[in-house]
């Protein structure tokens, strides 16, 4: 009854949260003038496609609400699940124009580091860094507890047959979790199947309803800075989050450009002390062939209407965006972004 019960918080949790929000931005029927004007500029394409990140996700979920809001102020916009890998090859290829992914990603691939070659750039440009986007190691406390294991590098080591899941390839969580591995831990998601793990790659809703039920003992992604689904699954069991060693962030910060990252204990309620984890920033990138006003016109969009965006609990962490946070990377940014977010800091 349990399982069955988290499911559906989990479902209400992650849903689409279209309640209540205020009517400004949110109409999509709506033909008001900034629609009109918008649709009207031959230089811009007919539609955009907004690429997201898994479905019941945070990223999904602000997808869904920008999607609203561009559709009644920019042009006709559709949203579409994808992952902080997969957006940015997707976006390149001209699969879609607008989408979430990691910060540390496109740089990284832009910078020709040799672990993201794989990553298609030449057309993808940045519209900002938005929030942080954090490392979560959740264990089943009475697991952690049974095998002595309070950080990443006591898990890998441990002699226990772990039950692991992650986020679906192709996810931002995914792909850092492996690189993690073979940079932090020198190992690999073959290498601890061949040591008695179990892995399974799946989506929100399905991995935590398995951890709490006991079918799991991990489960590893990235999520933002405030996290309702944690908090949902504390209702039913007591989580460990587990502390990523000091080398491991060290490594990360000189080779990848993320950070070291503490989540206070004040956080979740199952925390007894504060957890060391990586960090990076959730951004928006864009394909670099739009024209400059059109980009400044979304920019402007997601920037003013950022409240309506973060109004449900599990999209907060958008309200929070910042002039200071989107330009960090200014030698990324598309030049329409840039413009925009100049004339914010001469304000």
């Amino acid at each position: 009854m349990k399982r069955i019960q988290l499911f559906f918080l989990a479902l209400a949790m992650l849903g689409v949260f279209c309640i209540s929000l205020p009517q400004e931005g949110l109409c999509a029927a709506a033909q008001n003038g900034d629609a009109r004007k918008a649709r009207q500029n031959p230089d811009w394409p007919p539609n955009i496609r907004f690429l997201t990140g898994p479905t019941k996700g945070q990223w999904f979920q602000m997808g869904e609400i920008i999607a609203l809001l561009l559709n009644e102020h920019v042009v006709p916009t559709t949203s579409r699940s994808g992952g902080g890998l997969a957006n940015i090859s997707s976006i390149n290829d001209k699969m879609g124009d607008f989408g979430f992914t990691v910060s540390s990603f496109l740089i990284s691939a832009q910078n020709k580091v040799p672990e993201f070659s794989q990553i298609k750039v030449d057309n993808v440009a940045l519209i900002g860094d938005i929030f942080p986007q954090i490392l979560y190691f959740l264990v089943r406390k009475e697991f952690a507890e049974k095998h002595g294991i309070t950080t990443v590098k006591d898990l890998v080591e441990s002699s226990a047959q772990v039950r692991m899941a992650s986020l679906r390839p192709g996810s931002a969580s995914e792909f850092i979790v492996s690189l993690l591995f073979k940079y932090g831990y020198n190992t690999s998601f073959d290498a601890l199947r061949e040591k008695g793990w179990t892995l399974m790659f799946g989506n929100y809703a399905e991995i935590s309803d398995s951890l709490v039920s006991g079918r799991l003992d991990c489960f590893a992604y990235t999520a933002g800075a405030d996290v309702p689904l944690i908090r949902t699954m504390e209702e039913y069991i007591p989580i460990q989050i587990l502390d990523v060693d000091a080398s491991a962030l060290a490594t990360f910060a000189e080779k990848f450009g993320m950070y070291p990252f503490v989540i206070p204990q004040t956080r979740f309620a199952s925390l007894t002390k504060p957890v060391q984890t990586l960090g990076d920033f959730s951004c928006i990138v864009v394909r670099k062939d739009l024209p400059e006003d059109m980009v400044y016109e979304v920019t402007r969009q997601l920037y003013t209407r950022r409240e309506i965006v973060g109004t449900p609990a599990a999209t907060a962490d958008f309200a929070e965006w910042r002039p200071e946070t989107a330009i960090a990377h200014k030698e990324h940014l598309h030049p329409g972004a840039l413009r925009f977010w100049e004339e914010q800091l001469q304000k």
